[in-house]
C-alpha cells in the first residue's frame, strides 16, 4: 500500500506581494483606531482608514511612499499645531520622528477632538504610531471629577451640620443633666 501525498497546506501556498498588502490593509480598515507604520526613510508603509478620518487627511496622503513631511505640513498649513512658522514646525516635528523613540502624546485638534498618540520605533527604524479619540473618555473622567467634587462639598457640609447637632445636642444633655441635678438636690 502506497502512502498518498497530502494536500498542500492552503496557509503554506505563497501569495503575491500585492494580495498580501490588501489582506493587511483589510485588516487595518477594521480597527477603530488610526493606524500608521513609517519606514526608516520616514515614509508611508501602510495607513488605515481611521487614521484619514481622525486627523481629516484626504485620501491621497494616505498612498504608500508619502513622505511623513507632507502629513506634518498638511496639518501644520491648517493650524493644527498652534500660530507659528510653519517650516519650524515641519522641521521640529520631522527630526523629532527620525529619532524612532518611543512616545506617547495628548493633542487636542482645533475642531475639539482629543487624540492619544502613541508611536513605537521599528526593528532596523522606522515606527508604528496609533491614535485613540478619547474625546468622550476625557469627557466622562471630568464628569466624574466634577460629580466627586460635588459629592465630597456635600459630605463635608453634611458632617458639619452633624458636627453642629451633635454639639447642640450634647448641650441639651448637659443643661437636662444640671436640671436634673438640681432637682434632686432641691427635693
Amino acid at each position: 500500500m502506497t502512502e498518498r501525498p497530502s494536500p498542500p497546506n492552503p496557509a503554506a501556498l505563497p501569495i503575491s506581494d500585492q494580495r498580501y498588502r490588501e489582506m493587511v490593509s483589510a485588516a487595518l480598515d477594521h480597527i477603530n483606531d488610526g493606524v500608521t507604520v513609517f519606514d526608516h526613510t520616514l515614509r508611508l508603509v501602510t495607513c488605515n482608514r481611521s487614521f484619514l478620518r481622525l486627523l481629516d487627511f484626504p485620501d491621497h496622503l494616505g498612498t504608500p511612499g508619502t513622505p511623513f513631511e507632507a502629513f506634518i505640513r498638511y496639518n501644520a498649513e491648517r493650524g493644527e499645531y498652534g500660530p507659528g512658522d510653519i517650516d519650524a514646525q515641519v522641521a521640529e516635528r520631522v527630526a523629532d520622528a527620525a529619532g524612532f523613540s518611543r512616545h506617547e502624546t495628548e493633542r487636542r485638534r482645533p475642531d475639539g477632538t482629543l487624540l492619544l498618540i502613541r508611536g513605537f520605533p521599528l526593528p532596523h527604524n522606522g515606527f508604528i504610531t496609533l491614535y485613540s479619540d478619547i474625546t468622550e473618555a476625557e469627557r466622562q473622567r471630568r464628569q466624574i471629577d466634577q460629580h466627586q467634587s460635588e459629592l465630597e462639598a456635600h459630605i463635608a457640609a453634611r458632617t458639619e451640620e452633624l458636627t453642629a447637632a451633635n454639639a447642640e445636642l450634647r448641650g441639651a444633655l448637659r443643661s437636662d443633666e444640671r436640671r436634673a441635678g438640681h432637682e434632686r438636690r432641691s427635693r
